[in-house]
């Protein structure tokens, strides 16, 4: 049975087309200062006011490009991972979800890993990380079940 919860195919390379520069621009934003022309008045639910406290529900001054990078991973991770392929069968929708389930045990266990091992502000980066890398385990897993499973038909 093939599970009809999946985007359409044309949708698979859009969202390789965000994820991709998602990717380059997060890298870019941790290792280089954000361009003054992304600094913007963002309306914030809940805004840190001073070291222990918050403001709710109003506009603040921020660098946008960290959330743009954010939008575009998220956006792109979703549209490439759980878009259907175009030879999409019950052995891709099994290996779809042998990935999904290898990656969520994968990353829940390099997050137990950091709770156990990884302290105050130094464990604030790896649970920003931990948004996208879920998606990023599965992208890989999935296309590298493929690549070998394509190589095995060959032969």
């Amino acid at each position: 049975m093939i599970s009809n919860h999946l985007f359409p195919k044309q949708y698979r390379m859009i969202g390789w087309m965000l994820f991709v520069p998602g990717i380059i621009l997060g890298i870019w934003s941790l290792f280089f200062d954000s361009h003054p022309f992304f600094d913007r008045q963002v309306f914030a639910v809940i805004a840190e006011k001073n070291l222990n406290s918050y403001v709710y529900f109003s506009w603040k001054e921020n660098n946008i490009l960290d959330e743009i990078a954010a939008v575009l991973i998220i956006i792109g991770g979703m549209l490439a991972a759980f878009s259907k392929l175009p030879n999409e069968d019950e052995l891709i929708s099994q290996l779809r979800l042998d990935s999904l389930l290898w990656a969520t045990y994968l990353n829940y266990f390099i997050l137990l890993l950091s709770v156990m091992f990884v302290y105050e502000f130094a464990f604030f980066p790896i649970i920003v990380f931990n948004m996208f890398t879920i998606l990023i385990f599965f992208l890989l897993r999935f296309h590298w079940v493929l690549f070998r499973n394509r190589l095995q038909n060959d032969e």
